[in-house]
């Protein structure tokens, strides 16, 4: 049942609000909104009330806001009103007409908040809504996390109904002589969430007639399993996670089993758009070198030992030339560092990938620099061809492969040309014909530094 005293101890308990807040309550003016302003109004609480007015039902949506400010002129509440063109809007942006409204009315809120000075907004979802939420979920395909439902506290949202069922709130209605207005859409199961409403959620109060009373302890239990879920999941993560750059490496052989596996990769992959069927297909490719995967903004590549992670990028395949004298330039995810100096014997030099010195008099300007490519090739230093002191050639595509470099790091691997002839695979090697010798004058030195 509802009463003050079993909402205040709702509010309490969850840590939802205090006298000492300024709360702007999201009113459409249904039985459940006008519950929750009369709760807020005898509790006490600061607050004011923002109606949306999607202008969806005509003469209705007119009265709704009627109702609403009525309400609040007679209790002396402050009261704002937004009208929106939700049907152009939904069109626009390609959105259902129930994702546009709640775009619209949660950009509002926030302005409001902004204008007036509100840190808190509540909305008066109830047990109902939950269970509904949850058994969409679980029809649509979900994680642990989804089976939780509503969240009673979403950073500034807080949802002070939870605990009640739709019955509940009829009755206070009935009892507290509380005036609201249906909306006839809601009685239309053409809206999914209407159809397990009207239809599914009936049938199962049928095997329980307490099903949404149930529903709600189940979600205070699955909300504490989540708790140990989430603590053992992420000990796990730092176990098989690595991170590169911007980049995450997940290590395949310790994802476990193919049910391991789904359950991990769902929650790294599913906060970045990717769904289930796709985390099956990234499971089912395992040993497969060079599969891709893409959501929205990001790419899954599945490697020989590693699923890599990236945000997803347009490939630049443009060419950059380096004039003489220039010092610094950027390229792909790193930039590189030029000097030329008069060179001593005497010199020592780092054994450092990063870096590379070249005879700058055997040096044409201006330097190229490309990824590379297919049949490129170069004359490694050190590799001397057999029973001969001439130098060895080889392939690109050869050394990267030796050097066991993931799909991410050849997509990303980058060459400097002199002419036509590779004088360095940054990262990796530099070509024999371009070193350093006794005669050498002056030295080029080419550092790459990390963005």
């Amino acid at each position: 049942m509802i009463n003050i005293s079993t909402f205040i101890q709702f509010v309490t308990a969850n840590n939802l609000c205090s006298k000492n807040d300024n709360i702007l309550l999201a009113v459409s003016g249904g039985a459940d909104s006008m519950v929750m302003c009369d709760l807020f109004l005898q509790s006490g609480f600061t607050f004011g009330i923002a109606h949306c007015n999607f202008q969806l039902r005509n003469e209705a949506s007119d009265a709704d806001e009627q109702l609403v400010f009525n309400y609040a002129q007679k209790n002396n509440i402050p009261f704002y009103v937004q009208r929106f063109d939700t049907i152009t809007y939904s069109k626009l942006k390609k959105l259902s007409i129930e994702e546009a409204a709640r775009d619209l009315r949660y950009a509002y809120f926030a302005v409001l908040c902004s204008e007036h000075g509100y840190n808190l907004v509540a909305t008066a979802h109830h047990a109902n809504d939950n269970a509904e939420t949850i058994l969409m979920r679980l029809a649509k395909g979900t994680g642990i996390k989804g089976l939780q439902g509503i969240p009673v506290k979403n950073n500034q949202i807080i949802r002070p109904l939870l605990f009640a069922t739709k019955n509940d709130i009829n009755e206070y209605c009935i009892t507290h002589q509380i005036a609201y207005r249906d909306d006839e859409s809601n009685f239309s199961d053409n809206i999914l969430r209407n159809y397990f409403r009207l239809n599914i959620i009936p049938q199962l109060e049928k095997v329980n007639p307490s099903f949404i009373p149930t529903m709600r302890e189940n979600v205070l239990h699955i909300e504490g399993a989540f708790q140990f879920y989430e603590q053992a999941v992420a000990k796990r993560m730092h176990k098989i996670v690595r991170q590169k750059g911007n980049d995450k490496y997940i290590s395949i052989a310790e994802l476990g089993d193919a049910l391991s596996a789904g359950v991990l990769l769902h929650e790294l992959l599913s906060p970045i758009g990717f769904n289930a069927t796709q985390i099956k297909q990234i499971i089912a490719t395992f040993g497969q070198t060079g599969k891709q995967f893409f959501s929205e903004k990001y790419r899954v590549i599945v490697d020989r030992k590693h699923i890599i992670i990236t945000a997803k990028t347009e490939t630049p395949n443009s060419i950059q030339f380096i004039e003489a004298g220039i010092k610094k330039i950027d390229a792909g995810n790193f930039s590189l560092q030029l000097d030329t100096t008069a060179f001593n014997k005497s010199m020592t030099f780092n054994a450092d990938n990063h870096i590379a010195y070249f005879d700058a008099d055997k040096i044409t300007y201006p330097l190229t620099i490309r990824r590379w490519k297919a049949g490129d090739y170069l004359y490694p230093l050190g590799l001397t061809k057999r029973k001969s002191d001439k130098p060895g050639k080889k392939k690109v595509s050869d050394i990267l492969t030796n050097a066991k470099a993931d799909t991410l790091a050849k997509e990303n691997t980058f060459v400097i040309l002199s002419g036509e002839k590779i004088i360095w695979l940054i990262g990796f090697r530099q070509d024999e014909r371009f070193k350093t010798t006794n005669s050498t004058r002056n030295l080029l030195k080419i550092k790459m530094l990390p963005k």
